[in-house]
C-alpha cells in the first residue's frame, strides 16, 4: 500500500479551502481534520506541531482556548457553546499538525503547496467575483 504524501494533502486542502469556505463553512473543520490524520502519519509533524505549540502564540491560543471553554459554561446553551468550542479545538490543534507538516517539507514540496495556495487563491477570487456579478444567486 502506497502512503499518502504530506504535501499532496496540503496542496488539496489548498485547493479545496476556498470552495469550502464559500459554500459550506461548517465543513472546514472536516477537511482540516480530515487533512490533520492524514498527515500526523509522519513523525516530523507531530514533532514540529508539538514545538509550534511550545511558541509564546501557541500558548497564546491555548490559553485563549481555555478562556472560551469557561466563558461556553455560563453561557444560556452550555450544550451549543460546548459544540462550538470543540469545533475550534479541533482546527486549533488539526492546524497545528499541517503547520508541523508544512515545517518538514523541503523546499520543492514547498513550491508545490505554495502553488496549490496560489491555485487556491485565484479560485476564491473567481468564486467571489461570480457570487457579486450574479448577486449571489
Amino acid at each position: 500500500m502506497r502512503s499518502i504524501r504530506p504535501v499532496n494533502v496540503l496542496f488539496a486542502v489548498a485547493i479545496l479551502l476556498p470552495v469550502v469556505a464559500m459554500f459550506a463553512p461548517k465543513g472546514l473543520v472536516i477537511l482540516t481534520l480530515l487533512a490533520a490524520v492524514l498527515v500526523a502519519a509522519r513523525r516530523g509533524a507531530v514533532v514540529f506541531a508539538l514545538a509550534e505549540v511550545l511558541t509564546p502564540v501557541g500558548l497564546l491560543l491555548a490559553l485563549a482556548l481555555a478562556w472560551a471553554a469557561a466563558a461556553a459554561l455560563f453561557s444560556p446553551d452550555i450544550a451549543e457553546s460546548l459544540t462550538l468550542w470543540l469545533s475550534i479545538l479541533v482546527l486549533f490543534g488539526a492546524g497545528f499538525l499541517l503547520l508541523g507538516a508544512a515545517r518538514d517539507m523541503v523546499p520543492a514540496e514547498r513550491k508545490t503547496v505554495t502553488a496549490g495556495l496560489m491555485a487556491g487563491g485565484v479560485l476564491f477570487l473567481t468564486l467571489v467575483a461570480f457570487e457579486v456579478a450574479t448577486g449571489g444567486i
